[in-house]
């Protein structure tokens, strides 16, 4: 879920009503439009029209609702990595994020658990190295995402690179450097001239000794996958 502050943000920045801004900001919490109508008290129909309108300002026309939902989180995302980017993260450790080249990932379903369960070994245990690994597809660059977001914070700089492109950052690493690398495909000899603070491995392989911490990403539960099979705009016979 993107910090509240931003979605603030982004609502004046798009000129999103007070009442817009809460049927928007239950619908990214990954609530159903059925259960967040009869809670608002008000016909299905009017809140999916309060929807559009959203999506409209937003500039997300074509599909299904659930579809345009994924658009709009998708949407926030880029609007998120840009203001993360370019100012200083609030915290009492000012730190700036370098994006490099990141993918889009999709937006995360079901991964809560994982998300707090590494923020608080990496807060409290802090190991040098952590490695994500799953197969193709699992969610493992999205999950990394979310964690650069909410750690970046506690250091000086976040930097996110895909393994081929480590060699332009060397330099810029310190100690109080978080640096997530995606696809990763190295071994210890890698990581020797890699001195920042934290290091976060995504890869497909499980790892060696190395790896002070390692999660093993497996598939959603099944409350996640008919989420994500409702924001698709899929019915659960597709």
């Amino acid at each position: 879920m993107l910090p509240k502050t931003f979605i603030l943000q982004a609502a004046k920045k798009f000129n999103i009503s007070k009442r817009e801004l809460e049927v928007l900001t239950r619908a990214l919490e990954g609530e159903s439009v059925q259960d967040l109508a009869q809670e608002l008290g008000v016909t299905k129909a009017a809140l999916q029209k309060r929807l559009g309108e959203v999506y409209n300002k937003f500039d997300i026309g074509g599909g299904r609702g659930p579809g345009k939902l994924a658009r709009l989180q998708q949407k926030l995302m880029e609007e998120y990595q840009k203001h993360t980017s370019q100012q200083p993260t609030p915290s009492t450790h000012p730190s700036t994020i370098d994006w490099g080249n990141t993918p889009h990932p999709q937006p995360i379903y079901g991964r809560q658990s994982e998300i707090q369960q590494l923020q608080e070994i990496i807060l409290t245990q802090k190991p040098a190295l952590v490695g994500i690994w799953g197969m193709p597809g699992i969610g493992k660059t999205a999950l990394g995402v979310r964690l650069l977001q909410h750690l970046a914070p506690e250091f000086q700089q976040g930097i996110w690179r895909d393994f081929s492109h480590l060699n332009e950052i060397i330099p810029t690493l310190t100690p109080q450097t978080l640096l997530i690398i995606d696809n990763w495909q190295g071994d210890k000899t890698s990581l020797k001239p890699l001195k920042a603070g934290c290091i976060i491995l995504l890869s497909r392989t499980p790892f060696g000794e190395e790896v002070q911490e390692s999660l093993h990403l497996e598939g959603l539960s099944d409350d996640a996958v008919r989420l994500w099979v409702e924001q698709q705009g899929l019915s659960p016979d597709e």
